[in-house]
């Protein structure tokens, strides 16, 4: 099994180097979340359509300030053990994959997730 693995991710890795394949590739996983989502919109058409959504601006300006606070913490960790599994990347771009994978974590279903931050890395 883990020969299979390795031997997987060797020809995952030689694919995203090609830049149409990379496309391809970003395409049908962006592609099946969205249908991900719309399949779980539809089945829960009934229970959505009879919430009452009431938007307080003040709120959600608030959360764009503090959520990436609140974030920073943990992406300066996880530059920090990349560094020390001995992936050398800039901070910068470690804080952006990090910030870019961490979205899909609020999706229902870990894969969303793992497959962001793989697709990244």
């Amino acid at each position: 099994m883990r020969k299979w693995l390795i031997s997987f991710q060797e020809k995952l890795n030689d694919a995203y180097q090609d830049r149409i394949t990379r496309r391809y590739l970003v395409f049908g996983i962006l592609l099946v979340s969205i249908g991900f989502i719309a399949i779980a919109v539809y089945a829960n058409w009934n229970e959505l359509s009879d919430q009452d959504f009431n938007f307080d601006f003040r709120y959600i300006i608030l959360a764009v300030i503090i959520y990436p606070a609140g974030m920073l913490p943990t992406a300066l960790s996880w530059h920090t053990l990349l560094r020390t599994i001995g992936i050398h990347l800039p901070i910068r771009t470690n804080l952006r994959n990090f910030s870019l994978s961490a979205l899909p974590r609020h999706i229902p279903g870990f894969v969303w997730y793992i497959s962001s931050r793989s697709l990244l890395y």
